[in-house]
């Protein structure tokens, strides 16, 4: 089934109706009416449909009509409350138009303590081989970074990169989501490429919840088949789900149609009959009740590796603190050890770094994760200054490595300000990162980190988007197994970096030693707090790919997406086409500038 929010293509209403914003509805954002005769209308073309609402303790008595005729009325009320609730179902209609529309009646039940009608969203099941409407396309001259309006009602989709040859360039966005004019959050997505079966870290439990968004680049549809596996490995709930060509899905793993129970600790499985394209983003409600984002890995289930996994970074202390996350991309116990480094000396080996992990202070431990499943290690946090390193993720024999993310906090005052993910990475002689600077208070921070038994002499080149140089270079030591965490503009070297400035830093070690990268984006909001979200860099020696998928995009509603496309290898362009696309497969329009 296909998902049209409800203030999407082919939706009108009449009547009184009010918006309402809450992370819970689908695409966070819903309408409800109480007014007899009030009426919302789907104009849709397909062989079935879903009416998707919330339902709660004042909800009241709807008509429903198909086609024009009064199919029978809905009592909507519930008790306790239900986000995303599939409240009327009809198949088995002939391919073609449709219209399906709801009316508030201005009644309710005994036990309701209102009349209100609530639409949130409508899944319509297409006939397969429709043909989706024209896509939006942007194209891209050269290295560029465009950025949403945020202008318009919530408007939630996918975009995939394709390159003026037969190659696309590299890409990256950043979700932006502001509250009440303050922004609140940040996290980066880099333009991925497609796979049929993935594995992603799942967690709903109180203040947290997991959105998982799975985008279907391709001309025809794609059906995907689902599953969760909790904490000890035992399958749970199952699904099926049908994404139109060029369509996609993004919902919370407790919502329709993923399910999941609640609460959850493991993972979400997913497979796919033709490739596509998939992330999972972790909503964290804070204690100031704003929701902050990060994006998670997913684990591409035919692209195992039993090599040591590496974090660049992370933080513990000083009101810091980490969660260091490992899914087991296999169905047999995956086992190994984590190993935490200090950022050393230069001239001399980095020593081993003590965290507090469940009471004890440790500077290795070992995992032992249930197949299918997942294990999580939190930092206690409890030193009264950071400590930043790196991390080490070795699998025991010819084990899988995990896939991991490294999840590190920021609490000020008692309030979590700021989360960001470091994903796990393997090791490659150069890099390519997309770095900002502006008054605004953007600054670009890198964190390299040496596992070698030898000092490394890493080299920053700046460039700019169009690959041209800048002729800013600078160098600094990385000990043996140890890290370097700094802003691009405390490189010696490039301490003039101009202002403002986009462009892209290449990484790279001499006599090509292995090295791993993380790009850390630091944000001053309007309140003066320091937010912090990941960027990824791309690897110079991955092979090229004829076109990338972003496979969440959103704008309106608080969100803001910024894209940046770059040559990522010296066989990649700087120049393309971004084409946006609807969850139903349509054009999706953003106002870039």
């Amino acid at each position: 089934m296909t998902r049209v929010e409800q203030n999407g293509t082919g939706v009108t209403y009449s009547g009184t109706w009010y918006p309402n914003n809450l992370a819970g509805h689908s695409g966070s954002s819903a309408v409800l009416a109480a007014d007899k005769g009030s009426r919302a209308t789907f104009s849709f073309n397909g062989t079935a449909v879903n009416w998707i609402a919330y339902r709660d303790e004042w909800s009241g008595i709807a008509n429903v009509y198909l086609d024009g005729t009064l199919k029978g009325q809905v009592d909507t009320y519930a008790t306790p409350s239900k986000a995303q609730a599939q409240v009327y179902s009809i198949s088995g209609l002939a391919s073609g138009s449709h219209t399906l529309a709801i009316e508030a009646t201005g009644t309710k039940g005994a036990a309701s303590g209102g009349a209100w009608v609530w639409v949130d969203a409508f899944d319509v099941a297409s006939a397969s081989g429709s043909t989706p409407p024209a896509v939006t396309t942007t194209p891209v001259a050269g290295g560029t970074s465009v950025t949403s309006s945020g202008d318009q009602a919530l408007a939630v989709g996918s975009a995939v990169v394709n390159g003026a040859g037969a190659a696309a360039p590299s890409g990256i966005a950043i979700f932006s989501y502001r509250s009440n004019g303050v922004l609140v959050s940040e996290a980066g997505v880099p333009a991925s490429r497609s796979l049929r079966r993935g594995r992603i870290y799942a967690e709903v439990n109180g203040p947290v919840n997991t959105g998982v968004a799975i985008a279907n680049p391709n001309d025809s549809q794609a059906h995907v088949s689902f599953f969760f596996t909790d904490a000890n490995g035992t399958n749970t709930a199952t699904g099926t789900v049908t994404l139109a060509a060029h369509g996609q899905l993004a919902r919370f793993l407790d919502q329709s149609p993923y399910n999941g129970p609640r609460p959850l600790n493991g993972t979400f499985t997913f497979t796919s009959d033709v490739p596509v394209s998939a992330i999972a983003i972790r909503g964290l409600t804070n204690e100031r009740s704003e929701f902050l984002i990060t994006t998670l890995p997913v684990a591409d289930l035919d692209q195992t590796t039993p090599a040591t996994i590496y974090f660049p970074h992370f933080a513990d202390g000083g009101g810091w603190t980490t969660q260091f996350i490992l899914v087991n991309s296999s169905d047999a116990t995956a086992t190994g050890t984590i190993r935490f480094f200090a950022q050393g000396t230069a001239g001399s080996t980095a020593n081993p770094l003590n965290v507090n992990i469940a009471g004890q202070a440790v500077n290795s431990t070992t995992y032992s994760i249930p197949a299918r499943s997942s294990q999580k290690f939190v930092t206690q946090g409890n030193y009264s200054t950071v400590q930043a390193g790196s991390a080490q993720v070795t699998p025991d024999g010819s084990n899988s490595a995990p896939v991991g993310v490294a999840i590190f906090s920021n609490k000020q005052g008692g309030v979590t300000v700021s989360e960001a993910g470091v994903p796990s990475s393997e090791l490659g002689t150069a890099f390519r990162l997309y770095v900002e600077s502006d008054n605004g208070g953007i600054r670009s921070g890198i964190a390299v980190t040496n596992p070698s038994n030898a000092d490394a002499q890493v080299q920053f080149e700046l460039s700019r988007l169009d690959g041209t140089s800048t002729g800013f270079t600078g160098s600094v030591v990385v000990p043996a197994h140890g890290q370097r965490a700094l802003f691009l503009d405390e490189v010696p070297g490039i301490t003039a970096l101009p202002n403002p400035f986009k462009g892209i830093v290449r990484i790279h070690a001499a006599n090509n030693t292995n090295i791993a990268v993380v790009g850390l984006r630091g944000h001053v909001n309007e309140r003066g707090e320091f937010l912090v979200t990941t960027t990824q860099p791309s690897n110079e020696s991955q092979s090229t790919a004829s076109s990338l998928v972003f496979p969440h995009v959103v704008d309106g509603g608080g969100y803001t997406t910024q894209f940046i496309l770059f040559s990522g290898t010296s066989g990649e362009p700087a120049s393309g086409a971004l084409n946006l696309f609807s969850q139903s497969g349509g054009g999706l329009t953003f106002n870039l500038k």
